[in-house]
């Protein structure tokens, strides 16, 4: 998510339940709920031929793994990206940009990102989020229609943009620092569900579908972490998703209750976990290591080694910015460019997978 990656267990303050475990995953993985894709390769039949090929090229089952990155102010400022990418020596194909529902030159801000990165060469991981608002919650006035001039002028500019898209709507619903999570919801995750299946549906009147690759994107952990946050009960239905998100990150020890986890800990049972729920390509949709209580240029090295074991990971985006504490300190830097070690380990990292 754009601001606060949270790790501390969720304690018996966030409600009634009890937590979820193993019974879930093997609720779920038995196919409950799920009825397979529309072919066995995943293509989309409205989706028109460039976004075909994007589809074939990034989450194909002859496509390797593919790299990205969240760099902050790509909508004003091109060079921040160029000049990190000159010190990688590699180009990072995935570009990962954040929205907020009705925000300010919200549309102008996409629509340049959209046709930057197209001429480029790049493909851009599109978020939209809600945010908190002092006129209530804002699942509700989407559901009530309240927002759908904002959407319908959104998925307009995708479709007038003639470029795929990886669009990943209100990504790690099953944390309670979303404001759409049912944390917020009176614990109501058909919510969300409904929320997700409206503006899809909006998406295919306006013509945005023929270019959007939906990314479905729960957190790593559910926060609080009983059964009715479990992640299964955000899941729309495959026809709703074309790809799951994987979000796990290694946040370091600067606060109280976090613990230094490498790259294994983290990914190795979220990985088995996605594959034994659902029959989708997989992408870490965004991740990164924290610069507190351990070593980020080993973590790094690490990561690169034991990565392409996860060989049905397609994608991998790497958060290349800071978390801050309550006095606007770095709490978590997960930046790349840290220091002249850190970003030797991830330049020779990249450009030895070649």
């Amino acid at each position: 998510m754009e601001s606060i990656h949270r790790l501390p267990e969720a304690s018996d303050e966030y409600g009634i339940g009890e937590n979820y475990g193993e019974e879930d995953i093997r609720e779920k993985a038995s196919g409950e709920g799920f009825r397979g894709d529309l072919n066995v390769k995943g293509i989309r039949e409205y989706w028109n031929e460039e976004t075909k090929q994007v589809y074939e090229k990034y989450f194909g089952e002859e496509s390797g793994l593919n790299w990205g990155v969240f760099k902050w102010g790509i909508d004003e400022d091109w060079s921040r990206l160029t000049n990190l990418e000159q010190r990688l020596k590699y180009s990072l194909d995935i570009l990962l940009y954040y929205s907020h529902f009705e925000s300010e030159d919200c549309l102008e801000r996409i629509e340049k990102v959209l046709k930057t990165s197209a001429e480029e060469g790049r493909i851009v991981e599109l978020t939209l989020q809600t945010k908190f608002s002092e006129e209530g919650n804002m699942v509700y006035g989407i559901l009530d229609g309240k927002y759908d001039e904002f959407l319908r002028d959104y998925a307009a500019l995708i479709k007038e943009a003639g470029n795929p898209v990886l669009f990943r709507l209100c990504n790690e619903m099953n944390g309670d620092w979303c404001e759409y999570s049912a944390f917020h919801t009176s614990r109501d995750t058909e919510l969300f569900t409904d929320m997700y299946r409206y503006i899809f549906n909006i998406f295919m009147e306006e013509g945005a579908g023929a270019y959007t690759i939906w990314i479905w994107n729960p957190n790593e952990k559910s926060f609080p972490d009983y059964k009715w946050n479990s992640e299964y009960r955000y899941y729309p239905g495959d026809e709703y998703v074309d790809v799951v998100g994987i979000t796990g990150y290694n946040t370091g020890t600067y606060y109280e209750g976090e613990e230094w986890r490498s790259f294994d800990e983290i990914y190795e049972p979220l990985y088995k976990r996605t594959l034994a729920s659902y029959d989708k390509p997989v992408m870490i949709t965004e991740f990164g290591c924290s610069s507190a209580g351990g070593n980020k240029e080993k973590w790094i090295k690490d990561m690169f080694e034991r990565i392409e074991e996860y060989d049905r990971i397609k994608a991998a985006v790497w958060w290349d910015g800071c978390d801050y504490d309550s006095d606007g300190k770095v709490a978590r830097s997960y930046l790349i460019e840290e220091n002249g070690t850190v970003t030797r380990a991830f330049r020779e990292g990249l450009n030895g997978l070649r």
